[in-house]
């Protein structure tokens, strides 16, 4: 029963350390110049795009789309309607990535390595790291939020005060 445990928390250890190495890996190579650049830059290709499918879901109506993997700038969406209302989805959208790294993570990174399908794991854990760093929001997609986030607590609030003021515990 110890050694089914700590066979578990070894797969998770080695899981996560791996991702936080190709995490590391990928950073370095997306500050490069170098063409391997774009082997990092598939994260924020999928991160700009949330921002733009999103944004066409909602009618912020995207204007262009620019992938620029140096500097401190990885890409941008320009939007033509961005609104209070549809700003915090469109500018929250890449944490879904997040969700995708997790659900990689869980239900194909652990069982490769339990299985002792090395390559595959390793191949997983990359595209989890793509997909859980490169769907954290970046300082601008945060002050967007930000800026559209007033109205939605608003309405929860608005929502959820008749349950507040009126809500008893049952004896």
């Amino acid at each position: 029963m110890l050694i089914d445990y700590l066979a578990y928390r070894l797969d998770h250890f080695s899981s996560i350390a791996l991702i936080l190495a190709w995490e590391y890996l990928v950073r370095r190579l997306r500050r490069s110049h170098s063409r391997l650049a774009w082997f990092a830059a598939i994260g924020t290709v999928a991160h700009e795009t949330l921002h733009a499918g999103i944004g066409y879901v909602l009618g912020a109506q995207p204007e262009s789309m620019r992938i620029q993997p140096h500097q401190n700038i990885l890409g941008y969406v320009r939007f033509a309607r961005l609104s209070k209302w549809n700003a915090a989805p469109v500018a929250l959208a890449p944490l879904l990535l997040m969700a995708a790294g997790v659900w990689c993570f869980l239900h194909l990174m652990l069982p490769a390595f339990s299985g002792g399908a090395y390559l595959r794991w390793a191949l997983v854990g990359w595209l989890s790291a793509i997909c859980i760093f490169s769907g954290l929001p970046s300082t601008s997609d945060f002050r967007i939020a930000a800026w559209s986030i007033r109205p939605y607590c608003l309405a929860a609030l608005v929502l959820a005060a008749p349950t507040l003021l009126f809500w008893a515990p049952v004896p």
